[in-house]
């Protein structure tokens, strides 16, 4: 293979392969929770618990309208992947060109969707009349960001999907860098003192930046794929792909959402209800940061497994699903360590107030305890989805969160209190790795199945120079 690209994806040893690829995503996906993070932390220091509750409040619902972005980002990185292990170029082309268009449609209607009931979902995630107005005022520019982040979602997972990871990080993380610099300026009293709004309007204002750094990757032509107004074709059979592949990690996030929604819900009708909803709000964004961090990883592994998946390469398919397991499993017994050890000082950087501090110690915890277990599952789900088993994937998204955390969540708390919050994740987290051993043997039995179907004789993954 001649270019760097195909090479990296093909060729390269997995272990380089994987680092090479998942280090500049790890840093993007950081970079991408540092945005909600750093707004957290700045509001936190208005000393306004209610002003700290409402971006707990916003921050599902804004993870949940994400998820719908997330069916077309994932369903892009993984076809552009497997088109190009294929040697279809054109229909790489054509896929990304289709899918901008559509993230844009999309971006638009549920901007406009977002501000026309506000107020309903503010309150269905859990916004109390006095949070509603802060809740609000964060809201309003939250979902204006939506027109730049469904796009830029879109090109920088065609880029991962040519294995052009840094022009990805390299956007997110000077949006990022603008993020931290402009929070403090929009926020507080020594610059324009717009208190929670200012927060979102400095994000808003970083993703749009972000979107133009990606957008000239494939303006300059610098691009492996190219986008062509003329390449936008809206057939039924890609949508249908990139629906059956994208929409695990989309009912994922969703569930994430979701869950952060009954969780509120369930300790706003205990004592001191109102503390444990402030703590879970900080604990909400220290989760999405591990969370990203796993996906960073994962986001090492997933070209690498899309590209071997399309060339029919069932052994480096294997050696990447080995080596990733392994790198996982490390990351997530570390982060456990952390937080388990670390909790009460972490949750001192966002909130001097002791008896938040005290809660979102013990939520930290169990909420990260079987990290490990948690970043299986999520490998799994990857690895279904780089061979298209859309289905798959969809029974492991849906297990952990859904089918197993929601419910318990729900439930325990009415007989143990705070302490039924505390064993609800633990106990989902376990119950989902049993799940996701059941069906191990299907996965195995697939990967084999890639060396029975390899390429003919002779042909090359086409690599567009």
């Amino acid at each position: 293979m001649e270019n760097r690209e195909s090479y990296i994806l093909g060729e390269m040893k997995i272990s380089k392969a994987f680092w090479t690829l998942a280090l500049p995503a790890i840093l993007t996906m950081i970079a991408k929770s540092v945005y909600s993070a750093v707004d957290t932390m700045y509001i936190g220091f208005l000393g306004n618990n209610a002003a700290l509750a409402a971006v707990g409040i916003v921050s599902p619902l804004l993870v949940l309208l994400q998820s719908f972005e997330t069916v077309l980002s994932q369903g892009i990185c993984v076809l552009v992947g497997r088109k190009l292990g294929e040697g279809k170029k054109e229909e790489a082309d054509s896929i990304v060109s289709t899918t901008l268009a559509t993230s844009i449609g999309f971006g638009i209607f549920f901007c406009c969707v977002s501000f026309l009931c506000m107020d309903p979902l503010l309150k269905l995630f859990g916004a109390s009349a006095e949070v509603l107005p802060y809740a609000r005022q964060y809201g309003v520019w939250v979902f204006v960001s939506i027109l730049f982040t469904m796009p830029a979602a879109c090109l920088n997972n065609a880029a991962r999907g040519e294995s052009a990871v840094k022009v990805a990080s390299n956007s997110i993380l000077i949006g990022t860098l603008l993020n931290v610099i402009l929070d403090p300026i929009f926020i507080f009293d020594f610059g324009l003192g717009l208190g929670v709004a200012g927060a979102s309007i400095a994000t808003t204002i970083s993703q749009a930046v972000s979107l133009l750094c990606v957008a000239s990757y494939y303006i300059r032509g610098k691009s492996l794929v190219k986008i062509r107004f003329s390449a936008v074709h809206h057939h039924k059979a890609m949508y249908r792909n990139l629906v059956s592949i994208g929409l695990p990690m989309a009912v994922f996030q969703s569930l994430i959402s979701g869950a952060s929604a009954f969780t509120n819900s369930a300790m706003a009708g205990l004592p001191d209800g109102d503390i444990y909803i402030t703590a879970y709000s900080v604990i909400q964004k220290l989760v999405i940061i591990v969370t990203f961090i796993f996906l960073g990883l994962i986001q090492g592994l997933q070209p690498i497994l899309a590209f071997s998946a399309g060339a029919k390469n069932g052994k480096r398919f294997r050696e990447g699903l080995a080596y990733s397991a392994k790198m996982l499993v490390l990351v997530a017994l570390s982060i456990s360590a952390a937080c388990f050890f670390s909790g009460k000082w972490i949750m001192s950087l966002f909130s001097p107030d002791p008896s938040v501090t005290q809660a979102g110690e013990l939520l930290l915890r169990s909420q990260t305890i079987f990290c490990a277990m948690f970043a299986m599952s999520f490998l799994i789900m990857v690895a279904f989805q780089a061979l298209g088993k859309g289905v798959q994937g969809i029974i492991i998204a849906i297990s952990r969160q859904g089918l197993l955390y929601i419910p318990l969540v729900t439930i325990l708390p009415r007989f143990f209190g705070f302490n039924g919050v505390l064993a609800a994740q633990p106990i989902a987290d376990l119950l989902s790795l049993i799940l996701v051993a059941c069906m191990f043997p299907q996965l195995k039995r697939l990967t084999h199945q890639l060396e029975a179907e390899k390429l003919p004789e002779g042909s090359q993954p086409e690599t567009g120079k």
